[in-house]
């Protein structure tokens, strides 16, 4: 029996050995490796073959308005809120529009006409989120500026962030606040008077006179329809004192639901001693109304120029500049079948605004026929584990701070439908909350160009 069992091991052994032959000669006789953009691995100990015949382009492309509030879009959560004024990207201006509602199931309690209530005051509180954190807002004051609108928030399933908005003449607060999104917020507790601890939150304090006429508005207090129409909404401004500093406010689902932030609180006094407060919801349509001026800024040479943007290119969200890539000579690789194709970058460290964070992810994205964009097949198809199979996210390697993309899909699309724009846009994970920005080497960069690895197998 042992005699028996060493001979089928034998057996066992000597047919992996011609299998692990057979498959060495197909691997080493039908596949290659293509670089473009030689030493991209140099790490690696394989044997490969370079060639220049797919070529890449890079410019800087100014973003359009992007969607600001969608009803079919319910996750947002952080809502940035500042200024950003600089010789790189020149200046970006966010601001905040809000509207309120009478909580149905709650609604204001004070019985107008039936008892004497005094006014006290009326505070716009919304809860900090440190991911808007941009510049160095903990350490300057802002000037906060708000207004009441004109005219309610529109109606439509989206709006985008050019979106025009009527400001009334009536100032409800001008005031300098320092922003601490990592602080707890100490108030008076409008009850009893004592010392309570928040959770981070920016108070503002509105305009007596107008926090009086909402208090003695009795068709306002009773119906929700006629509070929208009195109040309408308020604009809100920030502009940091040193003009580069943006906050994040959280409006997620679970803030927007919280019993002590997001609200516009009335406080008042009834019969003279009884000390009460009621808390209007803001209303789920919140806008960030976005400003870009470029002017001047070196984002607006390297777009005018693509000689320049062939050495670097600018992105950023908060329809900022994004960076377009062009593939050129793709019709080399029509006898050959993609195996695997991954796209490197180089971080540009410093500028005049050097030790901000810059983006930590990156996506790629294509733009259709009719103009809309949309992430490349490679982030779709793997949306639950992207940052595994497709990439993006920023790592260092021999001291250099690298993103790495997995393009395999959206090249062999390209390579097999006639129609395909095999253009791809740079752009942050989440534009319209991500303030975060990169400077990048380009497609030209004698140094540390942009480069592509395609495995191919020949057809």
């Amino acid at each position: 029996m042992q005699v028996a069992g060493r001979v089928r091991l034998l057996d066992l052994s000597l047919s992996s050995m011609v299998i692990f032959c057979l498959v060495m000669m197909f691997l080493t006789s039908c596949k290659d490796e293509i670089i473009v953009g030689g030493g991209l691995l140099d790490d690696e100990k394989i044997l490969v073959d370079y060639t220049d015949t797919i070529g890449l382009t890079s410019e800087t492309v100014m973003s359009e308005a992007i969607v600001v509030y969608d009803t079919a879009n319910t996750s947002r959560r952080t809502y940035v809120v500042g200024q950003l004024k600089d010789s790189e990207f020149g200046t970006l201006t966010s601001d905040l529009a809000l509207g309120f509602n009478i909580n149905n199931s709650s609604p204001p309690s004070y019985p107008i006409g039936d008892k004497p209530l005094k006014f006290d005051s009326l505070v716009l509180v919304l809860t900090l989120d440190t991911l808007g954190t941009y510049g160095n807002p903990s350490g300057i004051p802002f000037h906060f500026q708000v207004y009441q609108l004109s005219k309610p928030l529109p109606f439509g399933r989206t709006i985008k962030s050019d979106i025009s908005l009527e400001i009334s003449g009536n100032t409800l607060a001008d005031v300098m606040k320092n922003v601490r999104p990592k602080d707890s917020t100490s108030i008076i507790n409008h009850a009893d008077g004592k010392a309570i601890k928040l959770l981070p939150q920016i108070r503002i304090k509105l305009n007596d006179e107008f926090g009086k006429s909402i208090l003695e508005n009795k068709e306002a207090a009773l119906k929700d329809s006629a509070f929208v129409a009195f109040l309408k909404g308020i604009y809100m401004k920030a502009t940091p004192m040193n003009q580069f500093g943006t906050f994040g406010i959280n409006f997620s689902t679970a803030a927007m639901f919280s019993s002590v932030s997001n609200k516009l609180v009335m406080y008042y006094t009834e019969s003279d001693t009884i000390k009460k407060s009621y808390g209007y919801f803001i209303n789920s349509k919140v806008i960030n109304k976005i400003e870009r001026d470029i002017n001047g800024s070196a984002v607006q040479k390297h777009i005018e120029s693509p000689g320049l943007s062939g050495q670097q290119v600018y992105v950023q969200g908060l329809a900022g500049p994004k960076a377009r890539i062009k593939f050129k000579n793709l019709e080399t690789l029509k006898d050959k079948i993609i195996n695997y194709a991954a796209l490197e970058i180089t971080l540009k460290s410093g500028g005049d605004a050097s030790g901000l964070v810059p983006l930590q992810q990156i996506m790629a994205e294509r733009k259709d026929t009719s103009g809309l964009f949309f992430y490349i097949q490679d982030v779709v198809q793997t949306a639950e584990h992207y940052k595994t199979v497709f990439g993006g996210g920023l790592t260092t390697r021999a001291g250099d701070q690298i993103y790495r993309m997995n393009i395999t899909n959206h090249l062999r699309k390209a390579l097999t439908d006639s129609e395909f724009i095999s253009d791809i846009y740079i752009n942050g994970f989440n534009e319209s909350e991500e303030v975060k920005r990169s400077i990048l080497f380009g497609a030209d960069h004698p140094e540390k160009k942009m480069r592509l690895k395609i495995s191919y197998t020949k057809k």
